[in-house]
């Protein structure tokens, strides 16, 4: 049984996480301090240093926190059938609709110039859902890299992607998968 403590500790993680979203996707992974993150929270620089001991500490919180997050989304998929990946893809897309600081753990891998381990895993069991060498799997693969490369790309604000234009690339990546 979770106790008054317990539920405000996990709480506290996170809104100390979503606060560091929040700093990433304002201010990039130079801007990612432990004090504007306690500042964002609401909370001391004790305070957070209660539960992440140091910033590495912090960005592998947000890093595990967005792999749990779309592993349980997965989680709720039948492996089993022929549209698994589809219907992936299609979960990966509508956690970005609703907001992309849900994958802000992405720019730490972009800022520092390398995954952790424990993202690069993750990637690679995406990736390895795409098993096979038909037209179809290969239709999948790219549609993946699509949804990948445009999050990246309104992470990065490497361009600016309109609600109109989002909608006409996903429907092209849909075609693509449906008439692969």
């Amino acid at each position: 049984m979770l106790t008054n403590s317990t539920r405000r500790s996990g709480a506290t993680v996170d809104q100390i996480l979503d606060a560091a979203e929040e700093v990433l996707l304002a201010h990039g992974i130079t801007g990612l301090t432990l004090n504007a993150v306690a500042a964002r929270a609401g909370i001391t620089k004790g305070g957070l240093l209660y539960h992440f001991r140091t910033k590495n500490d912090l960005e592998r919180g947000v890093e595990r926190r967005f792999i749990a997050r779309i592993e349980h989304k997965l989680s709720k998929l039948r492996p089993a059938t022929n549209c698994f990946p589809s219907a992936m893809i299609a979960e990966i897309w509508d956690d970005w609709q609703k907001g992309n600081n849900r994958f802000a753990a992405l720019i730490l891998s972009a800022s520092n110039g390398h995954s952790s381990k424990e993202l690069q895993a993750f990637g690679a069991s995406l990736l390895g859902r795409f098993d096979g060498q038909s037209p179809m799997v290969q239709y999948e693969r790219l549609s993946f890299f699509a949804i990948i490369g445009l999050i990246l790309a309104d992470l990065l604000n490497l361009v600016d992607i309109s609600e109109d234009e989002a909608a006409r690339i996903h429907l092209a990546i849909q075609m693509l998968m449906n008439n692969g």
